[in-house]
C-alpha cells in the first residue's frame, strides 16, 4: 500500500510504499539520501491556510561516499549515521562528515586589479618614504655648512676667531637643531641651526 510522505529537504510530497517511513532512501524528486525516511501523512483533509508560508530553504551537504569516493548530497543528519550509498550501494557504517563549503574565488580579472592597485600603493608609499628621507639632511652636512657660516658672524661682529668644528647636540621645536660651535681660541658658542629650502641658516645664542 503507498502513502504520502513529505521530503525533509525539499518539502515535496511523494507517493512511497509504507515501508518508507524510517528507511534510508534518496528522493525521487530532489534526489537528497534522507536518512531517516518521517512518518507518511495523515489522509484527513487539512485545511489550507489563508496565506501559505514560504518553504523553508534546508542547508544541503555535499557528502564522499568512503567506498566508491562519489559525491552524495544530503542533510546534516546523514554524518555518523549507518546508510547505504545511493551511488554504489554499499553500506557505510559511519558516514564522514560533510566537505567544507567552497569559498567562491574571485575573477581573474579582479585579481589582476587588486594586484595592480596595491602595486601602485607601495610604489607610491616607497618613493614618499624616499622622498622625505632624502630631503632631511644629516647632521654631518649641517655641522660641516654652519662652520664658515659662524665664523662669518663672528667676523662681522669685529672678531678674528674662527669655527674649527661644530656638533650637533638634537633637535629642537620647529625643525632646528641646536649645537655647539668650538671657536679657534678654545672657546665654545651656543648655536642653533636651520635649513630651509635647501639654504642653512646659524643662529649664535647670547
Amino acid at each position: 500500500m503507498r502513502a504520502e510522505y513529505v521530503c525533509p529537504e525539499c518539502e515535496e510530497t511523494i507517493l512511497a510504499p509504507e515501508s518508507l517511513a524510517g528507511s534510508s532512501a534518496p528522493c525521487p524528486k530532489c534526489k537528497t539520501l534522507i536518512a531517516r525516511w518521517p512518518l507518511p501523512l495523515e489522509k484527513e483533509a487539512i485545511p489550507l491556510p489563508e496565506s501559505l508560508p514560504a518553504k523553508k530553504t534546508r542547508e544541503r551537504f555535499e557528502y564522499v561516499c568512503p567506498a566508491c569516493n562519489e559525491i552524495i548530497e544530503s542533510g546534516k543528519g546523514l554524518e555518523g549515521s549507518t546508510n547505504d550509498c545511493p551511488e554504489c550501494g554499499s553500506r557505510i557504517k559511519k558516514w564522514p562528515a560533510p566537505k567544507p563549503p567552497k569559498v567562491k574565488a574571485r575573477p581573474a580579472w579582479q585579481r589582476a586589479i587588486i594586484a595592480a592597485v596595491l602595486a601602485v600603493v607601495l610604489v607610491v608609499v616607497a618613493a614618499t618614504v624616499l622622498a622625505y628621507v632624502s630631503s632631511r639632511p644629516s647632521e654631518a652636512d649641517l655641522a660641516e655648512s654652519a662652520k664658515p657660516l659662524v665664523t662669518q658672524i663672528i667676523r662681522d661682529n669685529g672678531g678674528y676667531e674662527k669655527c674649527i668644528k661644530v656638533e650637533i647636540l638634537g633637535r629642537i621645536d620647529g625643525g632646528g637643531y641646536k649645537a655647539a660651535a668650538e671657536l679657534s681660541n678654545g672657546r665654545f658658542l651656543p648655536i642653533t641651526i636651520h635649513k630651509v629650502k635647501g639654504m642653512v641658516y646659524v643662529e649664535i645664542q647670547r
